[in-house]
């Protein structure tokens, strides 16, 4: 499109074009300007056709088709708008798919070690006595930690021990500090 030289009037009334006045009511007020638009011939018939057909004027047409392509344009800056959020959607949902996929990992371990559930009570049991020997009290993270194995693990192989040594548990004065310490006193009496 190529501007023509117009009139405008006023510059304080020429803000009421959006303030819900048709074009046409617009063009009463003196608010028009005249452009040139360029276009082969055939097009411009088409379009004047149709716009004819419509009960419209080409100058009309122009301008309502001009104004839907500026709400169009519009609608996809407010589509733009909302790309931070969607963005944001996108990484959630890797986020949530990195979640679903390590709770799948726990779920199969725990099957794993539903059938195989670790070392028998009676090995780690074995393994702890080495460490009541020198007569110390130990906790049971203590423990864990010198035989190599998990805390319920261990608590499986005092349960066994238990059985054939009195194994003494040892409340801690001060419970906010203290942890439960075991400590082996000797052989069980068999009866």
């Amino acid at each position: 499109m190529t501007e023509d030289s117009g009139q405008q009037s006023d510059p304080a009334t020429s803000q009421n074009q959006d303030d819900g006045q048709e074009p046409e009511e617009q063009e009463a007020e003196g608010l028009t300007k005249r452009v040139n638009i360029t276009m082969p011939p055939a097009q411009h018939d088409k379009l004047k056709a149709f716009a004819n057909g419509e009960g419209m004027s080409f100058s009309r047409f122009v301008r309502r088709g001009c104004e839907e392509l500026r709400v169009r344009s519009e609608r996809g800056g407010a589509a733009r708008e909302y790309q931070p959020l969607v963005q944001k959607l996108d990484r959630l949902e890797e986020l949530l798919s990195t979640v679903v996929d390590q709770v799948e990992e726990v779920d199969q371990r725990v099957e794993r070690l539903e059938r195989h559930p670790g070392p028998p009570a009676e090995q780690v049991a074995d393994e702890l006595l080495g460490e009541f020997y020198d007569g110390s009290e130990k906790s049971i993270v203590e423990l864990a930690d010198e035989v190599d194995r998990e805390v319920p693990e261990v608590q499986r192989g005092l349960k066994e021990l238990s059985k054939s040594f009195a194994i003494v548990r040892k409340e801690p004065e001060n419970t906010d500090t203290g942890s439960t310490r075991y400590q082996m006193r000797g052989k069980n009496d068999e009866e």
